[in-house]
């Protein structure tokens, strides 16, 4: 199993150095006007931990009796 974190991109954003809190935005006004999105997705990095605690509370509840079969 692999896990991808994503994280959305906005063009146009301008990130402060000393505080993501000073972050900006440059509009682009023929962008906007054109119906693009003013945001997209990217692959940021791949969680192996997260990946592991996923494969294994699925092999969990693949491994739990089901109400069906206990009612047999």
């Amino acid at each position: 199993m692999e896990v991808t974190v994503e994280r959305i991109q906005r063009p146009g954003r301008r990130v402060g150095v000393p505080s993501v809190r000073l972050s900006s935005y440059a509009r682009d006004p023929d962008a906007e006007a054109s119906g693009e999105p003013s945001w997209f997705i990217v692959d940021d990095h791949t969680d192996e931990d997260l990946a592991s605690h996923l494969a294994g509370a699925i092999r969990g509840r693949l491994n739990q009796p089901t109400e069906h079969a206990a009612n047999k």
